[in-house]
């Protein structure tokens, strides 16, 4: 199974609730992995309706695994990151992996040049029409990140927010067991166990990027005002698209 889902809930009967008890819009936003493997979902990507697409990656990611489109689509890439590729240094350990992706979180709210990107993502969402797609590689760190936000820009409980983030483990299943048993053929079981954390999502990653929200801007409106650049009528346009 795959992680592209709804941002609004996997389906009708979980759409999530909003501020004062509105649900939030289904058949707006999208989120998901890589869609290099979009031939064989082809039918499902066209019934979105999507007149957008948002690639996170970095260059190297988009030429290792270029995206597949509807026709129609437009597609736009937004390099969070800023790099070539994703680079987190030498992850020796297990501990050492789970505190670079905490990094990644922190970096999202502390870097500008980071937050000028996601600024721009969250303008284009914003002023977009129909349905838009915004993804990484895995659907689940970048992309976990923009979702956990708009969820709690719309007014959604923090709770069904990390229960939204964790589904990716449940979603990528097939993913972390092919990519770690890759690793422990090509480099042992130790470099395998070393770097599993990376190939799925943890509650204290998302954590961390939402405890450094709230040290730097105190509330997820002023992140995306002071930090990312919308302004107020802004980001009222997007609440308008996220609720129903």
């Amino acid at each position: 199974m795959d992680n592209l889902r709804d941002v609004a809930g996997v389906d009708a009967d979980s759409t999530y609730v909003a501020a004062g008890g509105h649900r939030l819009r289904r058949g707006v936003f999208y989120r998901s992995n890589a869609l290099s493997q979009a031939v064989s979902r082809a039918e499902h990507l066209d019934s979105l309706g999507l007149t957008a697409v948002y690639d996170l990656r970095t260059p190297s990611e988009v030429a290792r695994q270029p995206d597949v489109l509807p026709a129609g689509t437009a597609y736009v890439q937004i390099n969070i990151l800023g790099q070539d590729n994703v680079v987190f240094g030498t992850l020796s350990s297990a501990a050492d992996t789970v505190a670079a992706m905490q990094q990644l979180q922190r970096d999202m709210v502390t870097q500008a040049a980071m937050r000028e990107r996601l600024g721009e993502l969250f303008t284009a969402l914003a002023n977009g029409a129909d349905a838009q797609l915004y993804h990484c590689t895995g659907g689940k760190d970048r992309t976990g990140w923009v979702s956990a936000l708009l969820q709690l820009h719309a007014g959604v409980s923090q709770e069904d927010v990390m229960h939204d983030y964790l589904l990716t483990n449940q979603r990528m299943t097939a993913f972390i067991e092919q990519n770690y048993a890759a690793v422990a053929a090509q480099h042992g079981k130790a470099a395998a166990e070393a770097i599993l954390p990376a190939l799925s999502v943890r509650e204290s990653f998302l954590q961390t990027g939402l405890d450094q929200l709230q040290q730097d801007f105190g509330s997820v409106q002023h992140y995306l005002g002071r930090g990312l650049g919308l302004d107020d009528s802004l980001q009222e346009r997007l609440r308008a698209r996220l609720l129903a």
